[in-house]
């Protein structure tokens, strides 16, 4: 997994993780929280998609996110980004069961 963090004034705001397996992109996004519902997370989303494609030089298969279930908020981002519902599953997270939504890029 590479991870990637976006600075500004010497201050976190966000991170970026990107993974390869099969020829399969799988990428996660990690906005402050002070920073969510200011209209800038489909930007953020949209450039990241965009720099880790050409960087990692992935044009073959398909590209996947997994986020909380009861993350709605992040869903409509991607959904407007061209992500949909792929698939779901639950994992046990400090011992408790937590449901994952896997969602996949086709724009």
């Amino acid at each position: 997994i590479e991870q990637f963090a976006l600075v500004e004034n010497r201050n976190i705001i966000a991170y970026v993780s990107c993974q390869v397996i099969q020829n399969d992109m799988w990428m996660g996004w990690s906005l402050r929280p002070d920073l969510c519902g200011k209209g800038i997370g489909q930007r953020f989303v949209r450039k990241c998609i965009n720099e880790l494609i050409e960087v990692k030089r992935h044009y073959r298969k398909d590209i996947f996110l997994k986020v909380h279930s009861w993350n709605t908020r992040a869903i409509k981002v991607y959904e407007k980004l061209g992500f949909i519902y792929y698939d779901e599953f639950i994992r046990i997270e400090n011992g408790k069961p937590i449901k994952y939504v896997v969602m996949k890029l086709i724009s």
